[in-house]
């Protein structure tokens, strides 16, 4: 953790640009920047952010910050910067800091989502226990080039989601993320919900579910990202995915890019995504560490069988 004594370090620091590695779904649609090292670090600190530091001598060579996801046994690197030789040494030291605290925090879990365009660095939080857990692709539409979502007749119906729909959105993500995503990030409910990353909703977001025969067919989440507007769109047809975007539609600005990240292959949804004026963007990974195996573990949630989603 940062100390008065590395104030030395963070001002050797200053003048220089690296681009942060760890991308939040706050800081979808723009560019690459870093932030300024010492606004950024001071700033975590007074807010006694988790906050690590990589320094040699007097000069700092890489910065990682993190932040409890919905629950507190699960934390997401929001920060990571290598402003070293690029060897791999630097964010090994940031990351082996980052898990050495979270152990000590009784975290069970940590996520990270980089750009996959930075392929060198993915490997080499790869190399350190990181696993890829899922790709995702992040979609655009131009206020001024989004197609009106036609409202077909036979669309599931879309109310305002409420508290008890909660155990029906955790059955949809399951039958909708590929195996391996689900075992890591929705193994239980409980495990689930401790993992979902909110901040970027706000604290009065808009969420949306389709139901068909009292079953979750698809659910969307509105809020807010660097870029623009964002929303979270989860579909088990095509057909919940248009009802869904034609339901927001009332509720998005009308002059800011509205963007959604997605799983990669989510057919529904990207062909609902498209339809409705959304253009591919970036791409990234979201990758994860398994601290600790949690008790409840143990009695896996009993889920139908899970498919992948269609349309």
């Amino acid at each position: 953790m940062i100390g008065p004594g590395d104030l030395i370090a963070l001002v050797t620091f200053e003048g220089a640009v690296y681009p942060n590695l760890a991308i939040t779904r706050e800081r979808l649609g723009k560019p690459q920047q870093a932030p300024h090292a010492l606004a950024a670090a001071l700033t975590h600190w007074l807010r006694r952010r988790d906050l690590w530091l990589e320094v040699r001598g007097r000069q700092i060579h890489g910065i990682a910050t993190a932040r409890p996801l919905a629950g507190p046994d699960a934390w997401q690197i929001d920060t990571l910067i290598d402003a070293g030789d690029r060897d791999g040494a630097v964010l090994g030291a940031l990351l082996a800091q980052a898990e050495e605290e979270a152990l000590r925090s009784v975290v069970h879990m940590l996520l990270l989502r980089m750009p996959a365009a930075f392929g060198d660095a993915v490997a080499e939080v790869r190399s350190y226990g990181f696993d890829p857990v899922l790709a995702e692709r992040l979609w655009r539409a131009p206020a001024a080039r989004r197609a009106p979502v036609s409202a077909r007749k036979s669309l599931p119906d879309v109310r305002e989601a409420v508290e008890s729909d909660w155990f029906g959105r955790f059955q949809l993500c399951q039958r909708l993320l590929p195996p391996a995503a689900r075992r890591v990030l929705a193994p239980t409910y409980e495990q689930w919900r401790a993992m979902l990353e909110q901040q970027w909703l706000g604290r009065r977001p808009h969420d949306l579910v389709a139901s068909e025969g009292g079953r979750v067919v698809g659910c969307l989440s509105l809020g807010r990202c660097q870029g623009g507007e964002q929303l979270e769109l989860q579909a088990a047809s095509s057909e919940a995915a248009v009802a869904l975007l034609a339901s927001a539609r009332p509720r998005l600005s009308s002059s800011e890019p509205l963007f959604a990240l997605t799983p990669a292959g989510s057919t529904a949804v990207e062909r609902a995504l498209a339809g409705a004026g959304f253009e591919l963007q970036e791409e990234y990974v979201l990758l994860s560490r398994r601290l600790t195996q949690p008790v409840e573990e143990a009695v896996p949630a009993t889920v139908g069988v899970a498919a992948p989603a269609g349309g």
